[in-house]
């Protein structure tokens, strides 16, 4: 059996017992000192599910990161980078099996990936040689001020410590650089909808659950500027449940939609984005 210990909030350092939600053998924490939401406590092999899963995995992530499909998103979010583009170094966080920091290349930027789960990468460095550290954001082997962009999707909400892991972007960042970082909203309406039904929601999986509000001030906290933050995304149903189809999609669709509308005025979708600037290049 995997032993467990009581961790203090990792973005005010509050330290709180009292469980917010229970799931999978796992317990989330919500701080009342700064609303942070995380595992507490923390298991001894919660480093080593997500790796178990990912080795489990690998090929259907190499299927989907090299599609027609994934490669055009890249590009759509990588033309989006291009008013970056000073020292042309771009750096993804969490790369799985490298799509992104493949399309990054082909556009003439020097990719470089992070990416602790070796197997799901073993296919994109073999094949098409991609510059990526197997290891986890705080030891990548990396230069001070480096990088135009440093680039994460679905990743932050897997770290027991995002505190290390903003400073370490902040580290990474030229002066006038940009985050940009997506992760889960806890504070959103998919989670009213769903709760614990969620499948988001997994203490073994997701140590660290943020808000608009949170993720605003572990930016903050590590000395970065905000640029903006934003949220999408509403869903009523979870993942696992039957697709619905022809006039129940519809309807379902037609209801979703104030939601849709009201998710990004009020930062109330599922998904947080975060973009942000390091202005200052003292620590």
């Amino acid at each position: 059996m995997a032993s467990s210990v009581t961790v203090p909030c990792d973005l005010c350092g509050h330290v709180e017992h009292k469980p917010f939600l229970a799931k999978s053998g796992g317990f989330y924490t919500r701080c009342p000192s700064c609303g942070f939401v995380y595992t507490n406590p923390v298991t001894s092999d919660l480093s080593e599910h997500n790796k178990i899963y990912y080795n489990e995995t690998s090929g259907k992530y190499i299927q989907k990161h090299f599609s027609i499909r994934h490669q055009r998103k890249c590009c759509a979010l990588l033309r989006k980078f291009n008013r970056h583009r000073k020292l042309g170094k771009l750096l993804e966080i969490g790369c799985n099996a490298g799509g992104f920091v493949y399309a990054a290349d082909l556009k003439g930027w020097e990719a470089h990936g992070i990416e602790p789960v070796e197997k799901v990468t073993e296919y994109a460095k073999r094949k098409y040689g991609l510059n990526i550290q197997n290891c986890f954001v705080e030891h990548a082997d990396l230069p001070e001020g480096g990088f135009d962009v440093v680039y994460s999707n679905a990743v932050f909400e897997h770290l027991p410590s995002p505190t290390a892991a903003f400073r370490q972007v902040r580290r990474l960042l030229r002066v006038g650089g940009v985050a940009y970082i997506e992760t889960v909203n806890i504070a959103s309406y998919t989670f009213e909808f769903l709760g614990e039904g969620w499948r988001l929601i997994d203490p073994r999986d997701h140590p660290s659950l943020y808000s608009p509000v949170t993720m605003r001030q572990f930016a903050k906290k590590s000395g970065l500027d905000i640029v903006r933050i934003m949220t999408r995304g509403v869903r009523f149903r979870s993942t696992g449940e039957r697709r619905l189809s022809g006039i129940k999609r519809i309807t379902e669709e037609i209801k979703k939609l104030p939601y849709s509308i009201l998710s990004r005025l009020k930062l109330k979708g599922d998904r947080i984005v975060l973009e942000a600037r390091k202005t200052d290049g003292a620590d």
